[in-house]
């Protein structure tokens, strides 16, 4: 080989592997802490009542938030990785986010968690254009099990039961949100009796659709799924009912 294409050769090789930029950290998006008071209250007992038992429920309470990348966009640079490969860099702000499981011991019908988090997408690319007009948000996430009256066999795969999930967010203004988590309605309620209780100023947040995952639309060609369509939330408690599509409900209380 000539010096030329050798020196030309040397240079793309080292270019290839050398050529870099850096994502742009753009700053926190800090947490305000105007929701928590709609999540479980520490020091309180809760119980949960599901076809007609009554069960001691108790949520984690972490000590530590859990980090969040917020991707904003490309900053129109690429590092050069391997051969030929290329990684769009981005510009991006980091966030924070603290989860609130619920436990029953024994196996579980149903599954509750909180997570208190920001009004964002982690998994793409947000329009943010004021960082601090980025509100908090408390995403719910509920899940009922199915039993399947036979086993249905799906590849190397039995499955005896599936539990469908739905995420619910809860907002100050759910009109003004950028990411919307699923298709779904928050109202607030003066009054609302729940299982013969009454409950003063309740947020009721409900899906206007079945959003059926690919996974469940494969079960539903053997049983119709039952999916958790809506909750109701109150200060100082939490979720206090949620209810799926066929009426099936628990109801959430604090002694």
């Amino acid at each position: 080989m000539k010096l030329p294409k050798l020196l030309a050769a040397v240079f793309l090789s080292f270019s290839l592997y050398s050529c870099s930029c850096e994502d742009v950290n753009l700053g926190k998006l800090e947490q305000t802490g105007e929701l928590t008071s709609f999540l479980p209250a520490q020091g309180r007992s809760y119980f949960a009542t599901y076809n007609n038992t009554k069960l001691p429920l108790s949520y984690y309470t972490p000590d530590d938030s859990s980090p969040l990348r917020v991707p904003v966009r490309e900053t129109g640079s690429k590092a050069m990785v391997g051969k030929g490969g290329t990684y769009d860099c981005i510009e991006y702000y980091t966030a924070e986010e603290k989860e609130y499981p619920g436990y029953i011991e024994g196996k579980n019908p149903f599954y509750l968690n909180q997570k208190y988090t920001k009004d964002v997408n982690q998994f793409a690319f947000n329009s943010i254009k004021d960082k601090d007009q980025v509100v908090d948000v408390i995403e719910f996430i509920v899940g009922f099990n199915n039993k399947f009256p036979t086993t249905i066999t799906r590849g190397m795969g039995s499955y005896d039961s599936f539990m469908p999930y739905r995420s619910f967010t809860l907002a100050k203004d759910p009109e003004a949100l950028l990411f919307k988590r699923s298709d779904m309605t928050q109202e607030f309620l003066p009054t609302i009796t729940l299982n013969g209780v009454q409950h003063q100023n309740v947020y009721h947040l409900y899906l206007n659709s079945p959003q059926y995952t690919e996974d469940e639309k494969f079960f539903n060609q053997y049983y119709p799924l039952d999916y958790p369509q809506g909750i109701y939330v109150k200060e100082g408690i939490g979720i206090v009912q949620a209810y799926t599509a066929d009426g099936k409900q628990i109801d959430i209380t604090v002694e």
